[in-house]
C-alpha cells in the first residue's frame, strides 16, 4: 500500500506519478509541476492569457506551457479525457 507522508510538497507529489502514466495537470498557470509527452494541461485561460496575467501580476512566466484542454472544451466533451492508467494532477 502506498504510504503518503504527513506533509509533502509538489516535488513529493510528482514522485508518486509513474512516467508511463498519462497525466492531466489542472491549473499549471505558468509553472507546471509535471512535463512530458504524456502530459496535457487544463486551465481556464490559454497560454497567451496566462502569460498576460502573469505579466500583470509580476509572476515569472518562462515555464509556461501550451494549454491543451480549456473549460469550454471540457463542457462539450461526451467521452472521458483520459484512459486506463491515467493520473489527474491538480496543482495550486
Amino acid at each position: 500500500m502506498l504510504q503518503i507522508p504527513n506533509e509533502f510538497g509538489r516535488a513529493e507529489l510528482v514522485s508518486f506519478i509513474e512516467r508511463r502514466n498519462t497525466v492531466l495537470e489542472i491549473g499549471p498557470f505558468t509553472n507546471p509541476v509535471y512535463r512530458g509527452k504524456n502530459v496535457k494541461y487544463f486551465d481556464v485561460l490559454d497560454k497567451h492569457g496566462l502569460l498576460d496575467r502573469a505579466a500583470r501580476i509580476g509572476y515569472p512566466s518562462e515555464n509556461a506551457v501550451n494549454i491543451g484542454v480549456r473549460t469550454r472544451a471540457v463542457q462539450n466533451r461526451t467521452r472521458p479525457l483520459s484512459t486506463k492508467g491515467s493520473i489527474i494532477l491538480v496543482t495550486i
